[in-house]
C-alpha cells in the first residue's frame, strides 16, 4: 500500500473521484444490503439480531484496498483511469467503512439507531516527523455555533446522567 500510495498522484486520483463516488456507493450498498438480509433471515431470533444483521452487512461490505492496488499494480492498470477510478472509490469505500463501523458501533452499545450515531470517529492529528498530538480545540466562531455546542454539552451530560441513574 506504501508502495501505491508513492506512485499515485493526488490530482489523478481526484480527477477521478465523480464516478469513483457512485462505484463506492454502489459497491458497499449492494453486499451492505445483501448481507443485512441474509442476517435477517437466517439468524435466529435474539434481542441483537438486528446489529448481528447489521455487522454481517459491514463485513462483507468492506473491501480491501491493499488487495485492490497490488492486483492493479501487478497487471500494469495502476496508473489508467480505469485504475485510477477503482483506487478512488476503494479510498471512499474505506471512509464509508470508517462511518459505517460507527454506526455499528453505537448500535451494539445502545441496541438502536441514532441520528448522532455516526459521530462516534476519533480525529487525530499527525506532526510532520509522524508523531501524533494533541487535536487542537473546537474554535466556535458564530453564535449558532456556540449555541448548538451548548445544546450537545447538555445532551451528552444528560445521557451520561442517565448512564449513572438508570
Amino acid at each position: 500500500m506504501l508502495l501505491a500510495g508513492i506512485e499515485l498522484r493526488p490530482r489523478n486520483l481526484v480527477k477521478a473521484s465523480g464516478p469513483a463516488i457512485g462505484v463506492a456507493v454502489g459497491g458497499m450498498l449492494r453486499p451492505l444490503l445483501l448481507g443485512f438480509a441474509l442476517g435477517w433471515f437466517y439468524l435466529p431470533v435474539s434481542e441483537y439480531k438486528f446489529a448481528q444483521s447489521l455487522f454481517l452487512g459491514t463485513a462483507l461490505a468492506i473491501t480491501a484496498v491493499p488487495v485492490s492496488v497490488k492486483i492493479l499494480m501487478d497487471l500494469g492498470l495502476l496508473k489508467t483511469r480505469l485504475g485510477q477510478t477503482i483506487v478512488s472509490a476503494a479510498l471512499f469505500d474505506a471512509i464509508l467503512s470508517l462511518i459505517l463501523l460507527a454506526v455499528l458501533t453505537a448500535v451494539i452499545k445502545t441496541g438502536e439507531v441514532h441520528h448522532t450515531a455516526s459521530a462516534y470517529l476519533t480525529f487525530v492529528a499527525i506532526t510532520d516527523d509522524g508523531a501524533a498530538r494533541e487535536v487542537p480545540p473546537l474554535l466556535l466562531e458564530t453564535e449558532e455555533e456556540r449555541r448548538r455546542h451548548m445544546e450537545a454539552e447538555k445532551r451528552r451530560s444528560m445521557r451520561s446522567q442517565e448512564q449513572e441513574n438508570p
